[in-house]
């Protein structure tokens, strides 16, 4: 509502809509992508360092 009261017109603001949530979901899905990695790096790491299992 706020840029339909500055002049701008509904297919432009449809547009930028449209252009901000495919923004959000690659960069959603980036983040997902790369933080699963990480954990795992992690994850050994941490393992490694309490041998877990090992008496």
């Amino acid at each position: 509502m706020f840029w339909l009261r500055n002049g701008l017109s509904l297919s432009y603001i449809i547009g930028i809509g449209i252009n901000l949530e495919i923004i959000r979901a690659l960069i959603g899905s980036i983040g997902v992508v790369i933080s699963i990695p990480i954990t795992m790096y992690i994850s050994v790491i941490l393992l490694k360092e309490r041998r877990i299992g090992v008496n």
